[in-house]
């Protein structure tokens, strides 16, 4: 059973890779900072320099990027 798990996550991030390939860096960067090294959008927007309300706003528009991607 671990081992299924294992295996649907590295699926999960194989289809999050392809989906992420068309955004810009900073999106990506956005991505990763939120999703794999759990930031807040707070933290987010200091490290980069935007407002947390921008990292909201970005993040929204991803989100719903990757979900038409997956579906396609």
């Amino acid at each position: 059973e671990n081992q299924t798990d294992y295996e649907s996550e590295i699926i999960n991030r194989m289809t999050i890779q392809e989906a992420l390939q068309d955004f810009s860096e900073r999106d990506k960067t956005i991505i990763q900072l939120r999703y794999y090294d759990r930031k807040t959008q707070t933290q987010i927007a200091e490290l980069l320099g935007i407002s947390q309300v921008q990292v909201s706003r970005i993040e929204k528009k991803l989100l719903s990027k990757m979900r038409e991607k997956m579906i396609e």
